[in-house]
């Protein structure tokens, strides 16, 4: 531990905890993001829920996906690991004079260890499994975006996506063309 930073109390811990995802901004934790490859499977997962030719609820879809993400989570940063890394972050961002990121980065390990299976509440590991698993996620959906085009088969999800843009799509065309009936 640093002489140059106090460690939070539990009750400042949970206030600075709060703005953790700004430790992203700190060169030490940028490489923190695991391989495309280990979050590949999450993304799959995550890409077969919502190509499922089950009709689920926007609520019901969210909570399947928020329970990858928490799995993810804990597979990507185990608690414990987590929280040793942050305690050797902290001293080294408190070593260079940053002592406010270091107290964040405590902050963040004291919850993790307190908190195990709440990891992913915290706005730090959220910000980093939404870089990891968001990043190759969106990239995927391009893909499969762009494969669906020639596609003759198409899942309910998409038939739902489809017919909602093109509602979207006529509801801004009958405006426009009010519009401009109004103005001439």
């Amino acid at each position: 531990m640093s002489a140059r930073v106090t460690p939070p109390s539990a009750e400042e811990a949970t206030v600075l905890a709060a703005g953790s995802a700004a430790l992203l901004e700190e060169p030490e934790l940028r490489s923190w993001l695991p391989p495309p490859e280990v979050a590949a499977p999450f993304v799959a997962e995550i890409g077969g829920l919502r190509d499922s030719p089950l009709v689920l609820s926007q609520v019901a879809q969210e909570e399947r996906v928020r329970e990858v993400l928490r799995r993810a989570a804990a597979s990507f940063f185990p608690p414990a690991v987590l929280a040793r890394r942050l305690e050797g972050t902290a001293y080294l961002l408190a070593e260079t004079g940053r002592a406010p990121a270091a107290q964040r980065a405590l902050a963040v390990a004291l919850l993790a260890r307190a908190r195990p299976a709440d990891v992913m509440e915290i706005p730090l590991v959220a910000a980093l499994v939404e870089r990891a698993v968001g990043g190759l996620l969106a990239e995927t959906t391009a893909r499969a975006e762009e494969s669906r085009r020639g596609s003759l088969v198409v899942t309910p999800g998409q038939y739902l996506k489809d017919r909602a843009s093109s509602r979207r799509a006529r509801a801004i065309s009958g405006y426009e063309m009010w519009m401009s009936r109004r103005v001439s």
